[in-house]
């Protein structure tokens, strides 16, 4: 069995090159392109899409974004974008809770 250590980008890539190889020879067309496809996405070369809803589509003012912030990501993220929103006022509601999670994980 492979340790963590053993698994590398490069013999993850010559492991699939080899499987590439194989497909090739065996002339197995969705296996050309699924090795293929995975040496690029493992070089960064291809992503896949990711598709997502948020529930910031529904918020109508910075205060209830910086509410779902809060909320969803944590009051710290919430205080940081009330300061890049310039919405310190809104934002410092979020003080106390940022404080706490501070608190709360030392």
């Amino acid at each position: 069995m492979a340790t963590r250590a053993d698994i590398t980008e490069n013999k993850i890539l010559s492991d699939y090159e080899y499987a590439l190889k194989l497909a090739k020879e065996q002339e197995k067309p969705d296996s050309i392109v699924s090795a293929a496809t995975a040496q690029a996405k493992l070089v960064g070369m291809l992503k896949d899409k990711i598709e997502h809803s948020t529930s910031l589509d529904d918020a109508n003012s910075v205060s209830e974004i910086l509410e779902i912030v809060a909320r969803e990501v944590g009051s710290e993220a919430a205080l940081a974008l009330g300061r890049a929103f310039n919405a310190l006022d809104t934002a410092s509601s979020f003080i106390d809770l940022a404080d706490m999670d501070t608190q709360g994980r030392s």
